[in-house]
């Protein structure tokens, strides 16, 4: 079943072939948001509509809605090659969050999202080592107009959080509003950061997550010595339940 609304498709029914070239066929140049996450979105809907998008593409795509599925890094992959060819120009907003998404590949999209604003990875199980990759991209020119980072629930730990300072570091993430990133493994680098937001590398931060990580009360003590400085205009708010 699908339920349009205006510029908005949403799916309700899992997409198989036939299902997802109708989607691409009806679409047109007018689909702005695009969203499967009530139709239990999986590795074979996105060889799907991939297969089918990619013949057409969807030139006034801004939102895809991929989350509360059941989409791995083999699902990661036919998206990467069907943003490959350019199928989604305009994207500015992917939602791939609760997936069972590990992480491979994940530096190769992000090197494809050059227009997105918000990236949704929450609730997966995103490893430290995919985290650092994905942050490498990042400081290497990917995703340069990214405002909010979303991978709360993961396996992200230290490594992954250096590699987002690196980026910070590097120049990038200057757009950088909102960094979630509760519920991991995040132990030591949790000071390099503070040191990092302290220095201005991310000087768009106003919202950071970080309750449930490994790191004691010297490291919310360093975080929250940076961030309710009076030298940081605006000031980042520190949230330190895990909500948003």
């Amino acid at each position: 079943m699908q339920v349009p609304l205006g510029t908005s498709l949403f799916l309700t029914d899992p997409l198989d072939a036939s299902q997802a070239a109708r989607v691409a066929s009806a679409a047109g140049d007018q689909l702005e948001h695009l969203d499967l996450q009530r139709a239990s979105p999986s590795d074979t809907s996105l060889h799907c509509l991939s297969a089918a998008v990619v013949p057409r593409s969807l030139p006034s795509l801004l939102t895809l809605v991929l989350s509360r599925g059941s989409i791995s890094d083999d699902g990661v992959a036919w998206l990467t090659a069907a943003l490959h060819v350019g199928t989604c120009p305009r994207l500015r907003a992917l939602d791939l969050h609760r997936n069972r998404i590990r992480g491979r590949g994940l530096a190769q999209l992000a090197r494809l999202l050059g227009e997105v604003r918000t990236l949704e990875l929450s609730e997966n199980a995103i490893t430290d080592e995919s985290a650092a990759e994905m942050a490498a991209a990042i400081a290497a020119g990917g995703m340069p107009a990214l405002e909010t980072l979303g991978l709360h629930s993961n396996e992200v730990g230290d490594r992954g959080v250096r590699g987002i300072v690196r980026a910070g570091e590097e120049g990038a993430l200057r757009d950088l509003r909102e960094l979630v990133l509760w519920n991991n493994q995040v132990d030591q680098a949790v000071h390099e950061l503070a040191e990092a937001i302290e220095k201005g590398r991310f000087p768009s931060l106003k919202e950071l997550y970080l309750e449930g990580n490994r790191f004691g009360s010297a490291g919310k003590a360093a975080i929250l010595g940076v961030t309710t400085t009076s030298v940081l205009t605006p000031k980042v708010h520190t949230h330190w339940s895990c909500h948003r």
